[in-house]
């Protein structure tokens, strides 16, 4: 009498499935890494600016400028003067970017990836 014998492993059609999705994910990876370096950069931009105690006695138009400055200098290209909010609460003052990153992966789909970085500095 034969027995039967039980497949083990993985079939052809199940390894190009496991390897087109595997492909999926590392281009959609591959596209945000530079997304989310430049978001660090940003960060760290706006940190500078919190931490600079003359922020508070400069005036909406040199912040915006040195905001600006530094983007250039950091290579950040996804945040324009546009994207910079400035207002006057009591005694601080609230500085927001507020932007979006657009990346195509392929043919007409792409990735939407949003920030929001805010900070508050005293104001004289």
């Amino acid at each position: 009498m034969k027995s039967i014998s039980r497949q083990k492993g993985v079939t052809a059609i199940g390894w190009v499935l496991i390897i087109a999705l595997v492909c999926f994910v590392g281009i959609i990876v591959l596209k945000l890494i530079p997304v989310y370096i430049e978001r660090f950069n940003v960060a760290s931009i706006m940190r500078s600016i919190e931490n600079d105690p003359t922020t508070g006695t400069k005036s909406p138009q040199d912040i915006i400028q040195t905001l600006n400055k530094r983007f250039r200098i950091d290579m950040v290209t996804n945040v324009t003067k546009d994207n910079i909010y400035i207002t006057q609460q009591n005694n601080k003052r609230i500085i927001e970017l507020d932007y979006e990153v657009r990346k195509k992966i392929f043919g007409n789909h792409d990735i939407v990836v949003t920030f929001l970085e805010r900070i508050e500095v005293p104001s004289q």
